[in-house]
């Protein structure tokens, strides 16, 4: 009896959940795979894998633009792992993915082809998709932005500043925020500085909350700094999809 011989690889694989949310919509590529069954014709979240030193973030949006020939925005991280073993000819396949919600820039017709495994690409009501119809994760991504509308923002940073009318500086306000290790809370960090001051000091400080009460707090603190007359001189991800997430 012949024995299968197995070869151990580990993949990471970026997804991107790309939506309309205001027509509470999804993008979704059908597989075209013929030699895994398993995927072969199933539905699934744009994307691929992580080349050795990129950056995940960096990878999605490669891998968007070679499968469809379109640019994403990334809003978030979503807070699921998914884990998949695939069989193929040389043995077991496992995949490790990740997903991002994303927004589509510009309204550039999508393009693909079978040489990037698409076998067809559409926009779905995510209240009407057949789960059995698609790839394994694809309905634990979908279903995260019902837990949170926006996704999740795995880490933000922000740098505001406050000049005079001739464009002297007075303020500046810094803030990094990051999951704590397994996703479970927030750590926020923070720099302020009065620059108009006689004796300009600067203070910073640590915190760590729930990230729900976390990502409050950030909300508030940009808000408020905001209608004080402060400008967005930094920001990442880009300020306009932070004022979408945090709904500022």
């Amino acid at each position: 009896m012949s024995q299968l011989s197995f070869v151990p690889r580990i993949d990471v694989v970026v997804a991107a959940c790309i939506v309309q949310p205001e027509l509470n919509k999804v993008l979704l590529t059908r597989r075209w795979q013929p030699e895994v069954p398993e995927v072969h014709l199933k539905w699934e979240l744009p994307g691929g894998k992580v080349k050795y030193c990129e950056l995940p973030e960096d990878a999605l949006v490669r891998e968007i633009n070679e499968e469809l020939r379109g640019t994403v925005q990334i809003v978030g991280l979503l807070p699921h792992v998914q884990t998949n073993l695939w069989l193929y000819g040389e043995g077991v396949r496992h995949f490790v993915v990740l997903g991002f919600e994303c927004r589509m820039v510009g309204e550039k017709p999508l393009q693909y082809s079978r040489e990037e495994r698409i076998d067809s690409v559409a926009w779905f009501d995510i209240d009407a998709i057949d789960w059995s119809a698609t790839l394994q994760g694809t309905k634990e991504f979908v279903q995260c932005l019902a837990a949170r509308p926006h996704g999740t923002l795995s880490a933000i940073y922000v740098r505001l500043e406050k000049h005079t009318p001739d464009g002297h500086r007075t303020h500046f306000y810094e803030l990094y925020q990051s999951q704590t290790l397994g996703g479970l809370g927030t750590q926020i960090h923070e720099r302020v500085a009065n620059l108009s001051s006689p004796t300009p000091r600067e203070r910073s400080g640590d915190f760590r909350f729930s990230y729900q009460a976390g990502m409050e707090v950030v909300r508030k603190r940009l808000k408020e700094r905001l209608k004080r007359g402060y400008e967005v001189k930094a920001s990442q991800p880009d300020f306009a999809s932070l004022r979408l997430a945090l709904g500022i």
